[in-house]
């Protein structure tokens, strides 16, 4: 049998999942468990002498583990998605906790993206974005999990855009530069983001590409719309792929990089987005979903 290191954020999405059941879930696809509680104190990776790093958490979780990750030098890690929205596994096709772990389950790259500002780097495993989705999470707030603040979060985002002032953004990629004035840009390494919001279908951290997804002004009520409906239809905005993008960021723009609200140091930052040259192997379903669904 071989080994799992077995990681648990037990406060992840609805805090329903046991030790024991995650455990008998690694047994019954051959790995044996050893298990460490992110609530009972911080995780060493150096520590980790496993054929498999199991990760049950949603994507701040996996966001936090992501240095030691790439640190690691081991074998493969596999997400256990229990957080509320799992944006980064469900862009990857796995949906349910054992997808990663099936027979058919395949090694992946994994890519990681680096955000460079001021001489910092920060890597993220979901996206960098810059106006409406980087305020709603900058504002939001409350004690729901699970459909209910996915719901919220949505109409929070809804109520923004209807009453957001349109910035100006010049963004540079390698297959040239764009501008314009926007309500939102995100730098997707995860083709879903934010409230569960699937932007688009063809970015995941196994592509080695982002796609960069941009909502103008003259959209703002087709994305309304489309926020308010199954989001079963293409989200209403732009896309352009590239493995590098650069922009300049005023202080009064809001700006994420994954669940991380960035507090402005200048009148101006210019903000370099690429990948990280390391990259972490993971375990991905054989075969993706063909068409991502709203998980409520």
């Amino acid at each position: 049998m071989k080994s799992a290191f077995l990681i648990h954020r037990v406060s992840a999405g609805s805090g329903n999942l046991s030790r024991r059941f995650l455990e008998a879930l690694l047994r019954k696809h051959g790995y044996e468990p050893r298990y460490h509680c992110l609530e009972e104190g911080p995780v060493d990776l150096r520590t980790a002498q496993s054929d498999l790093i199991a990760i049950a958490g949603g994507d701040g979780t996996l966001g936090k583990l992501l240095p030691q990750l790439r640190n690691w030098g081991g074998g493969e890690f596999a997400i256990l998605p229990s957080g509320t929205a799992n944006n980064v596994a469900r862009s990857m096709g796995i949906l349910d906790l054992d997808d990663a772990l099936h027979v058919d389950a395949v090694t992946s790259p994994f890519n990681i993206g680096q955000y460079f500002c001021g001489g910092k780097t920060k890597l993220f495993c979901e996206s960098v974005g810059i106006g409406a989705l980087a305020s709603m999470i900058k504002k939001s707030s409350g004690p729901d999990f699970g459909q209910e603040k996915l719901r919220r979060g949505r109409e929070h985002l809804a109520e923004m855009i209807a009453e957001m002032v349109p910035f100006y953004l010049q963004v540079e990629t390698e297959g040239g530069s764009f501008d314009g004035d926007f309500l939102a840009v995100e730098f997707l390494n995860a083709g879903i983001a934010g409230p569960s919001l699937p932007l688009s279908p063809k970015a995941t951290p196994t592509r080695a590409l982002f796609d960069i997804y941009s909502i103008r002004a003259a959209q703002r009520n087709a994305f309304i719309a489309w926020l308010r409906s199954d989001l079963n239809c293409p989200a209403p905005g732009i896309h352009k792929s590239t493995s590098y993008a650069a922009f300049e960021c005023k202080n009064n723009h809001d700006l994420r990089v994954d669940d991380q609200i960035i507090v402005p140091s200048g009148a101006k930052r210019r903000v370099e987005i690429k990948f990280d040259p390391l990259h972490i192997n993971t375990m991905v379903p054989r075969s993706k979903p063909q068409k991502f669904r709203s998980k409520y």
